[in-house]
């Protein structure tokens, strides 16, 4: 890994993590959409209602689309998995009824099913070869009939650039602007890409990857994107349902 990275994940903490990433337009406009999209979904759900958010970080997704829900929270039952125990330990400090699950997403074993799960940009961080495995992971962890909503940037490599420089343009201000600007330098690092653990592909191969392992579009919709790439580039809101 990146020493500056590895710096920035010991010394600054999680914390610092969440706030860099709300100053960027699309981050901000992929959670917005989760939350307003999952609510459509909950409002249609069970009483009891089991989620699970894969590679979970700091909980962001979980807290996104519950966080305005508090009165309902005692319907719901969250496990977070994270390879990173010490991210897990901050995502449940964060949300207390989280449950911690520490593994690699690819290679867990997970028992339960779920009635929603949230992959939120986690598939971006699993190499290629491995993306199939994610997905079909994902199916043998969700209950029939279930939901999965991923947040994903899908990218050609020759676009990587332009997205990022976009993002950067666009950052709010703040304190943590400039280590804002510094965190997506890295991450558009050009060469080897296990580097900085990003291997984003275009949305054509990502759809064809949750097709093949099961999974049916219930709806794409593009949250964010800058006018200079075409219209099937960019972040994404995806919801999938298992096929029959």
């Amino acid at each position: 890994m990146d020493e500056w990275f590895s710096h920035f994940l010991m010394q600054l903490g999680a914390e610092m993590y969440d706030e860099i990433q709300m100053l960027r337009d699309d981050y901000r406009a992929a959670m917005t959409t989760l939350h307003r999209q999952a609510g459509r979904l909950l409002h249609n759900k069970s009483k009891e209602v089991s989620v699970l958010d894969v590679a979970c970080g700091t909980a962001m997704a979980t807290r996104s689309v519950f966080d305005k829900r508090a009165a309902t929270k005692q319907r719901f039952r969250f496990v977070g998995l994270d390879a990173d125990h010490k991210l897990l330990e901050f995502a449940q400090s964060k949300w207390p009824s989280l449950t911690e699950k520490c593994a690699d997403m690819v290679q867990a074993e997970i028992d339960e099913r779920f009635d929603l799960i949230l992959c939120s940009f986690a598939y971006h961080h699993v190499p290629d070869a491995q993306k199939l495995q994610l997905c079909r992971n994902l199916r043998k962890w969700c209950k029939p009939g279930g939901d999965l909503l991923v947040l994903e940037i899908c990218l050609a490599e020759s676009q990587v650039h332009a997205y990022y420089e976009a993002v950067k343009a666009k950052l709010q201000r703040g304190q943590a602007s400039d280590l804002c600007k510094r965190f997506l330098n890295w991450t558009m690092m050009p060469g080897d890409t296990s580097a900085n653990t990003e291997w984003k592909v275009p949305q054509a191969r990502l759809l064809k990857d949750f097709s093949e392992a099961g999974w049916e579009l219930q709806e794409s919709q593009r949250v964010w994107a800058t006018p200079s790439l075409p219209p099937e580039a960019g972040c994404y809101y995806l919801h999938f349902r298992l096929s029959s």
